[in-house]
């Protein structure tokens, strides 16, 4: 019988082999391919037989590990693995339990940044046996499995293809301000001599063109104006390099007419040597930017962003209605005509005067009809302008305002209250420049776009001003069921809500649908009249709607691509986009969508992501579901805003075998039933289980660390590899961890095995140098179960209103804010803060019933005396968050008995080092029950509970170390 193999066919010139990284002891074959103007790519060519030696795959593992970090990496051939069970998604693989061989691979997959890309069967028998394992997914391309009967093998043959592009970006010629040699000390001192002064006409453009000409005149005089071009070469290559790149090229066309040794030697060696100086250029920049990342982090972000983002092909044409677009031009007025065909007309067909908008009943009788905006209000809003931001169409860049913020701000007030009392807006505040900003999949498809609007900052200040009166007033009638653009709420808050009654109708065991509700581009069909109604509804009248009508009407947009400009088109629908007042009006757009249901049904909002959700008793629940959703179609039809029905989905969440399948209508279309849901950047089951959302968030974040360790092998700095590591991969890990922190412990495994391949890449260690206790104690870093204890246990006390009954010689607390309760009781020293911790003396009363609900897992409770124990540590502050102010050594208030002889005297006075401990060995150990019943709940802390179970309650004495752990 013949011996099997992988084969792999290579249409590529430039190759050659690796030897190093070739190992004896498995059938692994490595090559480079080399592109033109390209990073080169490692090839992996494997074959692992049937029953074989665990040896392959570590040898196949150690030679990834081997190679260099920023290398592209394609692994394929035969694995013969059945047992690894591969998603549609990209998350990663399912090892089958207990087999050391699927496990064994599943963690080279993970901890080499992997990607599967193969879809379909590899084998006669059904299995996917070959796999096509990649590190960049976008390196792979047109993949093809063929037809096996063309070749003696049971195996089917894949096809694929690796690219990679390469462009020069567009050169643009900008004249920008010379900042650096900007003289504005002159400059405020010519302002404060000689004040703008303007003519206060009942023409508000030419009031404005007087104070932009005034203003633009005494600033040219003081700040020069340099021309630019972008770069197609990195900031390291300087004119020293530059010189030698032009030796070289000089060497090469004398070679190229003189062929002899002499040249040719003199051609490798000015080569060798500017390979030498870029990479030499190279590290002192690197050198540079993480020595200076805490005093100047953007230098350090850019190139940060630069590396890690592809630079987008100048050449790609875009399509849209059968017309295609190459030059710039071109590009731009057809993203223009994209953006511009989603806006609507007008549904009322009504004038602008006031007396037409009493067809919407008053929500209130207190009337905001004016406002007064104030000098000092208009130099701190000045004041805390971003100079890193873009300027509009008017070109008034913020760092000029902000450096004359005293200077300008009389008389820029006075423009304000005057556009404030006449009920107009500058024609220039109302336009847009609009840059096309690809958020997935194809390039060349304008729908793959998103717009980024770019609106005037003068008219951003004035709106600032607007926007807070404007809350100020309409805050108190804004609906509970609204949790978007709100002070105080959040998703997080919006799924709390949600899932808390959700949870507790699968207590019991009552089936719950959701209907999860999509408005086709919402933002951008708000009818501008029907707006204007709601408005003057919710007591905005006289000069402030008059102000609002011109506002929202003649606004105009165009769009800029490579620095050239489209004509400018009309925007008749929408709240403006990138303004201040856009998110806040549509609240008030959609804030009477809630009201059109039943009460039996509810909804929820988070701006325009909108669900409906009712309890399931019987099939006159699902009719009355169906009502409530009827209801919202009339509501949609309305307010001249539309479903995308398409986009509509049903969930159904339950424990039981046979659930009531209803279909739900929304107009003519049937709603698709689903097995889970997307909802706020969390996967939602129709069981409720979190193990799909686990996967979700360790596959984004996996991928990010993989990202960041190829786009910055060079970095050394520990401080900047840990900044990298907590912005850019424990945010996803973090995500509304007080909804779905995990109960089993395999889930919990592996997301702390992200932590552990992260804490490896800081400090660029391989497995095996240093524990992982040891790194996180180097890196002052906690386990991640410690922080989503932290987050779960401080949410109750931070987001609600409570307070402490004590003694009048401490401190009284009420509603705190997200650090006040830390801060004030860190503040306390000596007697005072020993006063303080006397537990036994202490109440705690929470008097919003809504506060005593806390979110978690039916195999991870907390007990009572559990949640009140870490809510006295809490209060100590003897708890810290993710960075700790000391090491685990010296971290003596947690090692301190004596600070729990006043919780309970027979409560285990265990140290940080025993509970840290206890985590590493519960990350270590395999569960052996099998799949435990997880889902969510949400237990409400009653009365008759809280007073059981006081501050001396024991904790439940168990044998499983989980429990132990938790408790």
């Amino acid at each position: 019988m013949a011996k099997q193999t992988a084969a792999v066919e290579v249409q590529q010139r430039k190759i050659r082999m690796i030897p190093h990284l070739e190992r004896p002891n498995c059938e692994l074959v490595v090559i480079q391919l080399k592109q033109t103007n390209s990073k080169p790519v490692t090839l992996y060519t494997f074959y692992r037989p049937p029953n074989a030696a665990p040896d392959a795959l570590h040898e196949l593992n150690d030679s990834l590990q081997s190679k260099s970090e920023n290398d592209g990496v394609v692994v394929v051939g035969d694995f013969n693995l059945p047992g690894v069970t591969w998603s549609e998604d990209h998350t990663p693989p399912m090892s089958s339990r207990g087999h050391m061989e699927n496990e064994r691979f599943c963690e080279l997959f993970n901890d080499n940044f992997l990607q599967q890309h193969i879809t379909g069967s590899t084998h006669l028998g059904g299995n996917k046996l070959d796999l096509l394992l990649c590190n960049q997914p976008e390196l792979i391309r047109d993949i093809r499995t063929l037809d096996h009967c063309d070749f003696p093998s049971d195996h089917f043959p894949v096809e694929f293809s690796i690219t990679q592009t390469f462009s020069r970006a567009r050169r643009i010629r900008l004249n920008v301000y010379d900042f650096n040699h900007g003289r504005f000390q002159e400059l405020r001192t010519f302002l404060q001599r000689t004040p703008i002064e303007i003519d206060l006409t009942e023409n508000i453009d030419e009031c404005w063109m007087q104070w932009k000409s005034n203003f633009q005149a005494a600033v040219d005089q003081f700040v020069p104006v340099k021309t630019i071009t972008n770069k197609n070469s990195p900031p390291w290559i300087d004119c020293e390099v530059r010189y030698l790149i032009r030796k070289k090229y000089t060497a090469l066309r004398n070679y190229r007419l003189d062929k002899s040794d002499s040249r040719k030697l003199k051609l490798r060696t000015i080569s060798q040597n500017v390979k030498k100086l870029i990479r030499r250029k190279h590290r002192e920049y690197l050198h540079k930017i993480e020595s200076s990342f805490c005093s100047n982090p953007k230098t350090f972000w850019s190139y940060h962003k630069a590396m890690l983002h592809n630079r987008t092909d100048q050449n790609t044409r875009i399509t849209y209605n059968g017309i295609t677009a190459k030059t710039p031009r071109e590009k731009a007025e057809l993203f223009n005509s994209y953006f511009a065909s989603v806006f609507q007309t007008s549904r009322l067909n009504k004038s602008t005067e006031n007396d037409d908008y009493d067809d919407t009943p008053p929500k209130t009788h207190v009337e905001l009809s004016n406002i007064t905006v104030s000098v000092e209000e208009v130099v701190n809003n000045l004041r805390n302008l971003d100079v890193t931001k873009a300027h509009g169409p008017d070109r008034i860049h913020p760092r000029l305002l902000k450096e004359c913020s005293e200077q300008i701000g009389p008389s820029l007030c006075a423009l304000f209250n005057h556009s404030l009392n006449c009920g107009r807006v500058p024609i220039e505040w109302k336009a847009a420049n609009i840059t096309p900003v690809h958020k997935k999949e194809s390039k060349e498809v304008p729908e793959n776009f998103r717009p980024i609007s770019l609106l005037s900052i003068v008219s951003k200040i004035l709106e600032r001003s607007v926007c807070s009166n404007l809350y100020n007033h309409i805050s108190h009638l804004i609906a509970d069921e609204q949790h978007g653009f709100i002070r105080n709420r959040s998703c997080v808050t919006q799924l709390l809500s949600v899932f808390h009654a959700i949870g507790k109708s699968l207590d019991k065991n009552i089936q719950t649908d959701i209907l999860y509700l999509d408005f086709a581009k919402a933002f951008d069909s708000v009818d501008h009249d029907i707006l204007l109604a709601k408005l003057k509804s919710y007591g905005v009248n006289g000069n402030l709607l008059n102000w609002f009508t011109d506002y929202l009407h003649g606004r105009v947009q165009r769009v800029v691509v490579d620095g050239v400009a489209s004509d400018w088109a009309t925007v008749s629908s929408g709240v403006p986009q990138g303004s201040l007042l856009g998110p806040i009006l549509f609240v008030i757009f959609i804030n009477d969508f809630p009201n059109v249901v039943s009460d039996t049904s509810q909804t929820a909002l988070y701006a325009d992501d909108s669900k409906l959700y009712k309890s399931i008793s019987c099939l006159g629940s699902c009719e009355s579901l169906q009502r409530s959703l009827n209801h919202l179609s009339i509501w949609s039809h309305n307010n001249n805003i539309s479903f995308n029905a398409s986009k509509c989905k049903v969930l159904t969440v339950t424990r039981k075998s046979n659930p009531l399948c209803f279909d739900y209508h929304l107009g003519n279309t049937t709603l698709v039933h689903v097995r889970k849901e997307k909802d706020l950047g969390c996967i939602i089951t129709n069981h409720l289980t979190w193990d799909q959302q686990v996967l979700v968030v360790v596959c984004k974040a996996n991928k990010m660390l993989g990202l960041l360790r190829r786009t910055c092998p060079l970095l050394t700095n520990t401080k900047v590899r840990r900044s990298l590591y907590l912005s850019l991969v424990k945010c996803h890990l973090d995500y509304a961890t007080q909804v779905w922190s995990p109960a089993l412990t395999s889930l919990k495994i592996k997301i702390e095995n992200v932590q552990r391949r992260a804490t490896r890449w800081i400090l660029k260690q391989r497995k095996g140098e240093q524990s992982y206790k040891e790194r996180l104690v180097t890196l002052k870093l906690l386990p991640l179960c410690y922080d989503r204890e932290d987050f779960v246990s401080k949410w109750l006390p931070m987001n609600k209103t409570w307070e402490l009954n004590q003694q009048a010689s401490r401190p009284r607390l009420s509603k705190p804010t997200c650090h006040s309760c830390d801060t004030r009781l860190r503040n306390l020293k000596g007697p005072e803060r020993k006063k303080y911790l006397s537990y036994e003396k202490i109440d705690f009363n929470i008097y919003k019933p809504s506060a005593n609900m806390i979110a978690f897992s039916t195999t991870d409770v907390r007990l009572i005396s559990w949640i009140q124990a870490v809510y006295f540590r809490y209060i100590a502050g003897l708890k810290e968050n993710t960075e700790l102010d000391v090491r685990w050594e010296e971290h003596e208030d947690i090692n301190d008995p004596s600070k729990y002889e006043n919780i309970n005297s027979q409560t285990s006075k265990e140290s940080l080092h025993d509970y840290f401990d206890k985590v590493m060995k519960l990350n270590d150990k395999k569960d052996k029950k099998g799949r435990n019943k997880s889902t969510s709940h949400a237990i409400e802390i009653s009365t008759e509970e809280k007073q059981a179970s006081t501050m001396t309650a024991t904790p439940r004495k168990t044998n499983d170390l989980k429990d132990q752990v938790n408790t």
